[in-house]
């Protein structure tokens, strides 16, 4: 995984941008019922995605013992 750790880090920042994005849409934006559960979906995709890049670039997961 390593040496596809560029890739992996720019896929986090263009989420990154996404979630905060989003969250100023969703919370400044005067938008329709439905768009903000849109908004919301991709909003939790992108911030999953986010979450789970460290894992990608490291090769390694973190168990509580």
């Amino acid at each position: 995984m390593r040496n596809n750790s560029k890739i992996w880090t720019l896929i986090m920042l263009m989420s990154l941008a996404v979630v905060v994005l989003v969250t100023f849409i969703i919370c400044l934006a005067e938008i329709n019922w439905a768009m903000e559960k849109i908004l919301m979906t991709v909003d939790v995709v992108a911030a999953v995605v986010f979450t789970t890049c460290p894992v990608m670039i490291t090769g390694t997961t973190e168990t509580v013992q």
